[in-house]
This record gives structure tokens, sequence and C-alpha cells, in this order.
């Protein structure tokens, strides 16, 4: 949510793409990397780059490629003046080069429960403003801030959150039902969001799991790979 919030800030676009999407050649990685920031010029937006610790991380004598990539991708890093975020999970030592080029270093600790929900109160507070466009009702507002405490209890990244609504609100657009509680238990459930959570809640979210899909004898995730695919859109 920081991207967001630093393009809702500087009142421009945002732009997200995944470092694991743009090559793994210094040719490939080259020319995804222009197609980027010239869309970035164009359109005068922010850059997020997404899963950049293969490019982070120090380099070493011994691995000649990725070497060849992260001076790649300095080189055109560099050319850019634009606004550029980079993502990344734990790293053991940053790169001296990067050290020198990044303005701001932010470090993440987990969020702790009063965070979470204040994160689930901000995005029912969007659905809310959504479900005010449609005749009948289509989200289950009410049972959401009903159940904010156990949502809250799901050990996710303010990422994953907001993954887990637009899941459920493609579960509830697809099986023609308003959404609720449920469908967001059941899209925390697949994303494995309840691993931290008590074992009493991890069988609740379970036997939601199976009223939401269907207890049957066909396959209870048919058609689900292609929900989650459309739910990232």
């Amino acid at each position: 949510m920081t991207a967001e919030s630093v393009s809702e800030v500087v009142e421009k676009p945002l732009y997200v793409t995944s470092c694991s999407e743009i090559g793994t050649t210094p040719e490939a990685l080259e020319k995804s990397l222009e197609r980027i920031f010239f869309l970035g010029r164009v359109w005068k937006c922010v850059i997020l780059l997404e899963d950049a610790e293969m490019f982070l991380e120090k380099r070493t004598l011994g691995d000649l490629q990725r070497n060849a990539l992260i001076s790649v991708f300095l080189r055109i890093l560099e050319s850019y003046n634009g606004i550029v975020i980079l993502t990344s999970s734990p790293i053991t030592t940053m790169d001296e080069a990067f050290k020198s080029r990044i303005q701001l270093f932010l470090r993440y600790t987990p969020l702790t429960f009063a965070q979470r929900a204040k994160i689930w109160e901000s995005h029912i507070k969007q659905l809310e403003s959504l479900e005010s466009l449609f005749n009948p009702s289509t989200i289950n507002i009410s049972e959401l801030r009903a159940n904010l405490s156990m949502l809250a209890k799901y050990k996710l990244n303010g990422h994953e959150i907001g993954h887990a609504v637009r899941t459920a609100r493609q579960l509830a657009l697809w099986k023609g039902i308003p959404m609720g509680f449920e469908e967001v238990q059941y899209a925390v459930s697949v994303a494995g969001g309840y691993d931290n959570t008590n074992e009493e809640d991890k069988r609740n979210a379970g036997e939601t799991a199976k009223r939401v899909v269907g207890d049957t004898d066909d396959d209870p995730y048919d058609g689900v790979e292609d929900l989650m695919s459309v739910a990232e859109l």
C-alpha cells in the first residue's frame, strides 16, 4: 500500500510490474526495462517493481550471468528521473551500487492486529462506496464489519489483504451471490493466510471453504484457478 499512497500524494498513476517477468538475459531485461521506463515517462507515473531481491542482493564473482543483469538494471535505472519503488523479500547483503542510488530505504515489520484491522476496515469502506452503486445489494457490509476482529486475526500483509478482498469479490460474482464474510474467509484459506492462526480458526475457515465452494464429489476447486487469475487483474 506504500506505492499506492505515494501515487496518491504525488497525484500520478501507478504502473506495477514484477521483476520476475522482465527477462532472464541481459538483452531481454534491457528491452523490458526500456519499455517500462518509456511508458513511465509518457504517462508520468510512479513505477513499482516488485520482487526486486534478485537485483538488490550483493553480486558475487562466480555468478557472471546475474552480475550482467544487475549492471543492465543499474544503468537503465540511473537514466530514469521519475519515481521508482522497489519491493523485495529480506536480503542478506545489499549490493553497494544500490546503496548509493536509492534515496529512501523502508523496512516493514509484520503488521500488528490493530494495523491489520485498520487495513481491513479501509477495504470495507471501499467496498461500501462500491456497494452504493448497486441495487440490489451485492456486498454484505454489515456482516464484514461484524467479523472485523476475526479477519484481523489472519496474519496477512496489506498486499495479501487486498488480494483476498478482490478474490472474494470475484468469487461472489462468479457464484451470483452477495459477497460476505464466508467468501472472504474462503479467499484467505486458499491463499494459506490462516497458517498462523489458532487451530479453532483454521477449522472454522476450512468448514467455510467447504460451504462456499460446495461439498460435492466434483472437484471443489474447479474454476478457482481462473477465478484467482481474474482477481489478480
